[in-house]
């Protein structure tokens, strides 16, 4: 045997973090739940211990992302909501708005088109 936790259970770090899901070889690997001790968490998929395939983040301030993520970042199609209604939807990559998407402001005013490294630079050209 050696020794590393595989199936589903729970670990509780000492700074307050929980983790309840899957894991594989010590690692966060299938389905769970991140709680961390700043009110964010995560709930979805995981892979060699970092956010990897479909899930949901909520940060405490009541932001929410929902979408896909590789390597412990929203990279992929995603959409993120802020708590005074604003709503970005589209591509991600490293945690910024970076391809094709719509951000839709709480009045109803929205930017269709390109975005980088989180700024709007102009219409889609297809």
């Amino acid at each position: 045997m050696d020794g590393l936790s595989s199936g589903q259970g729970n670990h509780t770090w000492p700074d307050g973090t929980v983790y309840a899901g899957d894991f594989r070889n010590d690692k966060r690997h299938g389905l769970g739940t991140l709680s961390l001790p700043d009110g964010n968490t995560y709930v979805g998929s995981w892979k060699d211990g970092k956010r990897s395939g479909q899930g949901a983040f909520t940060w405490a301030d009541g932001r929410k992302y929902i979408g896909d993520h590789a390597n412990d970042r929203a990279s992929g199609q995603g959409a993120m909501t802020w708590p005074d209604g604003f709503k970005y939807e589209g591509e991600w990559k490293d945690d910024q708005r970076n391809g094709k998407g719509t951000l839709t402001s709480n009045n109803g005013v929205r930017y269709v088109g390109q975005w980088q490294d989180n700024k709007f630079i102009g219409p889609s050209k297809d």
